[in-house]
């Protein structure tokens, strides 16, 4: 990931690990720009903890869905 300028997570569909989730905070610390989509439903959805990752950068999916009318 060194050379990346993103790195892309498209609807990631599992928990990330105690060391995938440091890799990506040392990447995101060293400047690294991280994409992250998920579709409706956000983290319960897709079986993912993305959140706990995010959330130190005051960041979170919300788990929900936007309506408009």
């Amino acid at each position: 990931m060194k050379s990346a300028k993103v790195f892309i997570l498209a609807g990631p569909r599992e928990k990330f690990n105690e060391n995938e989730i440091n890799c990506l905070k040392k990447y995101i610390d060293g400047g690294g720009s991280l994409l992250v989509m998920l579709g409706d439903g956000g983290e319960n959805q897709f079986q993912t903890n993305i959140n706990f990752l995010l959330e130190e950068y005051g960041i979170m999916i919300n788990n929900g869905r936007e309506i408009s009318l």
